[in-house]
C-alpha cells in the first residue's frame, strides 16, 4: 500500500502518477513558509551572531521583489534527483493497454515552496529584516539563519576558501538555497558527510585556529580544507549538489511506500521508466 499524501511538522509531500509508462513519477515535497517583515520600532535588529543592525521598513515593492527571489533561488533544488525504486518494489509500475506492457518508473523530486500569510498554515515562519540603507554589501554581512532572513540574503558572496589541497577556491553563495536546504532537514555538508575535521571542530574547538570555532556552524562543516565537491556543496559554501542532497526526498519515499530509505537508489540524471 502506497500513501499518497503526508502532512507533517517538516513539510507537506505527495506522490504524483504518470500513468502512460513512459514518464517518471513525482514526489512532491510542499515547503510551507510564513514570511513575517520585522518592523520598525525599534529601529536595531540584532543577526545570529548578536550584531546589532539598523534597520527599516520594506515597501510593497521592496517586499514583492524579496519574495520573488525566494522563489526563484528555492528553485535551484529542482532537476536534481532521481530516485530508482528497489527491484522488489512493484506498487507503483504501471501495466498498459492493451498489450499490457509493464513498466517501473522512477520517482522524480521536486520542492514547491509555498508562502502563508499565517503562521498556523505554514511549517516553518521566518522573520526578514530590511536592513537601513546605509548598508551596502551582501548576503555576508547580516548574519542569517534557518528563522531570521534580512534584505541582502538575494545577493551573492563570493567566499575565498582554501581546498585539501591548500589551493583558494571562489565560491558563490546565496543564502536563500542554503537555508531552504536547512528547512528540509539538512544540516552542513560536513555533517552530512561526517568529514574528521567537522566532527572534531564539533567536539571542541582547536586552540588558534578560527575555522574550527561554531561547532557544527563552523567553517570546517562547512567544508573548510575540504575537496572542492564538499566545500561547494549547497550546504556548504556553494551550489553543487551530491547525492546526500537528497535525502529528504529518499526519507520520505521510504515513509510513503512503507520501504526502507537506503533501498531506494540516487541518480543525479534522469533515469527513463525501465520495461519489465
Amino acid at each position: 500500500m502506497v500513501t499518497m499524501e503526508i502532512n507533517d511538522t517538516s513539510f507537506k509531500s505527495q506522490i504524483i502518477l504518470n500513468t502512460d509508462g513512459t514518464t517518471n513519477h513525482v514526489l512532491k515535497i510542499y515547503l510551507g513558509l510564513c514570511l513575517q517583515r520585522i518592523t520598525a520600532p525599534p529601529g536595531t535588529f540584532n543577526d545570529f551572531n548578536g550584531n546589532v543592525f539598523n534597520i527599516r521598513n520594506w515597501t510593497e515593492g521592496e517586499w514583492h521583489e524579496f519574495r520573488s527571489q525566494i522563489f526563484s533561488q528555492s528553485d535551484l533544488w529542482n532537476n536534481r534527483f532521481w530516485l530508482i525504486p528497489p527491484n522488489n518494489f512493484n506498487s507503483l509500475d504501471i501495466q498498459t493497454l492493451p498489450g499490457r506492457v509493464r513498466y517501473r518508473p522512477n520517482i522524480k523530486c521536486e520542492l514547491f515552496v509555498q508562502v502563508w500569510l499565517s503562521p498556523a498554515n505554514a511549517h516553518k515562519t521566518i522573520r526578514v529584516a530590511r536592513l537601513a540603507d546605509t548598508y551596502a554589501g551582501d548576503s555576508s554581512l547580516f548574519r542569517s539563519d534557518a528563522v531570521t532572513y534580512d534584505s541582502l540574503d538575494g545577493v551573492a558572496h563570493v567566499f575565498h576558501i582554501p581546498d585539501n589541497a591548500g589551493t583558494v577556491m571562489n565560491i558563490n553563495h546565496y543564502t536563500i538555497p542554503h537555508e531552504i536546504g536547512h528547512a528540509l532537514g539538512q544540516p552542513h555538508i560536513g555533517v552530512l558527510r561526517r568529514t574528521a575535521a567537522c566532527t572534531t571542530a564539533i567536539a571542541g574547538p582547536t586552540a588558534g585556529d578560527s575555522s574550527t570555532v561554531g561547532g557544527s556552524n563552523s567553517h570546517r562543516c562547512y567544508g573548510w580544507g575540504e575537496a572542492p565537491s564538499i566545500a561547494e556543496n549547497i550546504m556548504g559554501y556553494g551550489l553543487r549538489f551530491a547525492d546526500v542532497n537528497a535525502q529528504p526526498w529518499r526519507d520520505r519515499i521510504a515513509s510513503h511506500t512503507r520501504t526502507r530509505a537506503t533501498d531506494w537508489r540516487i541518480s543525479m540524471t534522469n533515469v527513463p521508466p525501465r520495461r519489465l
